[in-house]
């Protein structure tokens, strides 16, 4: 450079292409659709009932109490006394 700074004019600013995150509001205006959001919910009833589905299938797999046990349990080793597994 020679030493002599230039001038620059902004006469406009693409706001969409600086601040990319405002396209989330034009996802907003897709995601509200009638359409989408009955799929989504039956996806979600559909993932509902699967999981029932197999809870059948497989009976109870956690005793009441097992997650609060594990999460009070000091150490692996007294979670496990606590079921049994020494």
């Amino acid at each position: 450079m020679d030493g002599q700074s230039q001038r620059a004019v902004v006469e406009r600013i693409d706001y969409a292409e600086t601040f990319r995150f405002t396209r989330l509001f034009g996802c907003f205006r897709l995601a509200i659709h009638p359409g989408r959001l009955l799929l989504a919910l039956l996806l979600i009833m559909l993932l509902y009932i699967g999981g029932r589905v197999m809870d059948w299938a497989w009976g109870g797999r956690v005793v009441a109490g097992e997650f609060t046990a594990f999460v009070e349990a000091d150490s692996v080793d007294a979670f496990r006394q606590w079921q049994g597994k020494t």
